[in-house]
């Protein structure tokens, strides 16, 4: 134990010492233990996750410190170096679904007991929130005590009020604050509630989201991340964002300029969240405004059909080598079946002008094991690839299909290992002389883990809560 402690003491100095937005707060009755479970590069990479650390830190009598899971080792908070159970609530930001499990590792590691029956007034009260509580919380319903369901910034006022009561109840009525908070829409709480419809944000300028901590140690280095939309236009059946979300909104470009000025006070790094940036009512304006103040860009993804010159040229002042598409499939029929309805050709000419204004490599997302996938759009695949190839070197990345709720292609299942393992092999084969080509693929064992996780009963996590609880 001396030698976790030590290692979490000098990893947390190494951490806070890099980081810019950190807030520090004395001790307050209602204090929350902040956790992403999950990396700190992979954490402090999500905005839902900022979001809700400022915003929980808002109030000047509740404090939230933030917690990552760190393996075997206790999970400590970041700011004090404080145990899970030290805090009056431990929350959990969920956005992936093998997360989940990572979830009870944490309270296991820190001596909290994993099963919401099993927990008295003495142990902090567990809540989670995220993207999966769009579609699917069932498996977690055994271990936590409330949950915010879809968009969250509408919910931490109220929140916040009734912690900062139930702490001045000195914590001991824990049922009458769950049944306070089970009034509040867009919380549910487990026998309080039933059916709760998730929360949506109906005009995103009320509540900014960017980065809140600025840090070296994530994926978007020294980067400030600002989200400009939620939702999706295209809806395709196997994405989830594209049809939880309602009805894409968009902010103001007012108020997205206002958001890059208070980041390029802190980095010229600029970021920008949306299922599909390129879509953004204003983008041409937004790429002019961002060129005019030097800034170094960076989008979450390009819709391909959108990706012209200017973009590219911006995208490489800003230093960027690599561009990222995601056709899914290189079979034109599958590709509609999927209701993304772009053809190669419009794929091709990216590349070639990518090529052109300067990028040296493209990244290509691929899905194996869609609805109705045949061999021949394997073939077509394999060729569409090939033909990129041609272009520029191509880093491929494939990942198995995942039903997921909430989608129209939620009644399928994912294709069974052996035959995942067999169109692995064919891939690779198929490229394994091509030196221009580079594959990587998600593991098969994960894929089935996540599927099952996706759409889940409260019963799927018993046994790994159950194991973890004889340790």
């Amino acid at each position: 134990m001396k030698a976790v402690a030590e290692y979490w003491t000098d990893r947390r100095k190494d951490l806070l010492r890099d980081e810019r937005g950190v807030i520090y707060k004395v001790d307050v009755a209602a204090t929350i233990a902040l956790c992403f479970p999950n990396s700190y590069f992979v954490g402090m990479s999500n905005l839902g996750f900022h979001t809700a650390y400022w915003h929980f830190n808002l109030p000047e009598n509740v404090k939230a410190e933030r917690a990552f899971y760190e393996g075997d080792e206790k999970p400590l908070t970041l700011e004090s170096g404080r145990s899970l159970d030290e805090f009056s609530l431990v929350g959990f930001s969920i956005n992936f679904e093998l997360d989940y499990v990572n979830i009870l590792r944490m309270l296991s590691l820190s001596k909290i007991p994993l099963l919401r029956e099993k927990r008295n007034y003495s142990h902090p009260l567990v809540f989670i929130g995220g993207i999966v509580t769009f579609f699917n919380i069932r498996p977690l319903i055994p271990f936590i005590d409330f949950a915010f369901i879809g968009e969250s910034e509408e919910l931490f006022e109220q929140v916040n009020n009734e912690l900062v009561h139930y702490a001045a109840t000195k914590g001991v009525e824990k049922t009458e604050l769950l049944k306070r908070l089970s009034l509040i829409d867009g919380i549910f709480v487990p026998g309080f509630s039933q059916t709760v419809n998730p929360r949506y944000v109906d005009n995103l300028d009320h509540f900014e989201c960017v980065s809140r901590i600025i840090t070296p140690h994530t994926e978007f280095k020294n980067m400030f991340l600002v989200e400009i939309s939620r939702g999706c236009l295209h809806k395709c059946n196997f994405c989830v964002s594209g049809h939880v979300y309602q009805r894409p909104r968009f902010r103001t470009l007012s108020h997205i300029m206002r958001s890059c000025e208070r980041g390029l006070l802190l980095t010229n790094r600029l970021g920008f969240i949306a299922s599909a940036p390129s879509d953004y009512p204003s983008f041409d304006e937004l790429c002019a405004y961002l060129k005019s103040r030097n800034a170094k860009v960076s989008f979450s993804s390009l819709r391909v059909s959108s990706i012209t010159k200017s973009v590219l040229e911006l995208l490489i002042a800003s230093g960027q080598t690599s561009l990222t598409l995601a056709p899914e499939t290189g079979s034109e029929r599958l590709r509609k079946h999927i209701s993304k309805n772009i053809d190669n050709k419009c794929f091709f000419d990216v590349i070639q002008l990518a090529k052109k204004c300067g990028m040296k490599r493209i990244k290509l997302y691929m899905l194996i094991g869609l609805p109705d996938e045949t061999d021949a759009d394997l073939d077509e695949t394999v060729l569409f690839i090939k033909e990129s190839a041609k272009i520029m070197l191509i880093r491929v990345s494939v990942t198995p299909f995942i039903p997921k709720p909430a989608t129209p292609f939620e009644r399928y299942t994912i294709n069974d290992k052996k035959i995942i393992r067999k169109k692995i092999a064919f891939l690779r084969h198929a490229f394994k002389n091509d030196t221009r080509v580079t594959l990587t693929f998600d593991g098969i064992k994960a894929a089935h883990q996540q599927a099952s996780l996706a759409k889940g009963d409260e019963t799927i996590l018993l046994d790994e809560a159950e194991k973890l609880s004889s340790l």
